[in-house]
């Protein structure tokens, strides 16, 4: 079989179609699109997101060098608030676990804050630390997420804490429990 070559009227060969330009182009806008896209996010949508998880410095401020985990001493000289009892507080930071019923696809953030009546029992809350963090992860590791994400439903998860810390540690020691962070994800 003979192959037939198909000439243009002038006699050249027919030109070869256009697809490398058409290519280059769109992988252009493709990449300037991914650029700019990554730029907005990085430069307004992360700053946004960190803000309404991370609280601001000055909600820190008064935590010193309690946020090692180690428990710090507050509400020393009549200061304002609830500290003007007297007292001390244990700070458990960072503490991560998977809720219960995810599978382990799904993590819980946390820091909780003991907040105790006598601070002669400073020295008592610190040896006994590993103890008490292990119950509260215990506790928080029973409830599902659709438990952890209801606002209400912190109040109930506060004193169920306060109730596993005062068992630990003897009845009515526990003044409060608080969530500096609190973050699922």
């Amino acid at each position: 079989m003979a192959e037939e070559v198909v000439s243009t009227p002038d006699g050249a060969a027919p030109a070869a179609p256009a697809a490398k330009p058409k290519l280059v182009m769109v992988l252009a806008i493709a990449l300037a699109g991914i650029a700019s896209g990554g730029a907005a996010g990085a430069l307004f949508a992360g700053p946004m997101i960190a803000k309404k998880i991370v609280p601001p410095p000055s909600a820190h401020a008064d935590s010193g060098k309690a946020s090692e985990g180690k428990g710090g001493e507050h509400g020393k000289g009549g200061e304002g608030g609830k500290d003007a009892e007297g007292g001390a507080s244990l700070l458990l930071d960072n503490m991560v676990l998977n809720p219960a019923g995810s599978g382990g696809g799904r993590y819980l953030l946390a820091s909780v804050s003991i907040r105790y009546a006598n601070a002669g029992l400073k020295e008592k809350f610190t040896a006994r630390e590993a103890e008490i963090r292990d119950a509260i992860l215990h506790v928080l590791g029973t409830k599902t997420i659709e438990q952890l994400t209801e606002i209400p439903a912190r109040e109930a998860l506060k004193a169920e804490i306060r109730d596993v810390v005062d068992s630990i540690m003897g009845p009515k020691t526990v003044n409060g429990v608080f969530f500096p962070q609190f973050v699922i994800q």
